[in-house]
């Protein structure tokens, strides 16, 4: 371990002499146009591209499902209905 790691006031001594070099990232920070529209732009990425892979992923399902039950359907006859009441 370095010696100065031992030391706890050196070591907050050093991290403030280099917070300096700590800039925000060019994104957040610069405030110039095309950055904005890189923020606006990478925000609506993360936002939507998530939504849209869930969505797609229970679209994918329903379509599979509806499948799935429409083959039972061919193979077993309908189903009885729960809401018919049989004589």
């Amino acid at each position: 371990m370095p010696p100065w790691f031992s030391h706890p006031a050196l070591l907050t001594l050093v991290l403030l002499t280099l917070e300096s070099s700590a800039w925000a990232c060019a994104v957040c920070g610069d405030g110039k146009e095309e950055s904005r529209w890189a923020f606006v732009w990478t925000t609506a990425f993360m936002t939507f591209v998530p939504l849209c892979m869930v969505f797609g992923f229970f679209w994918w399902f329903r379509r599979r499902f509806n499948t799935w039950y429409a083959q039972q359907e061919l193979e077993d006859g309908p189903r009885p209905d729960s809401t018919q009441q049989s004589s």
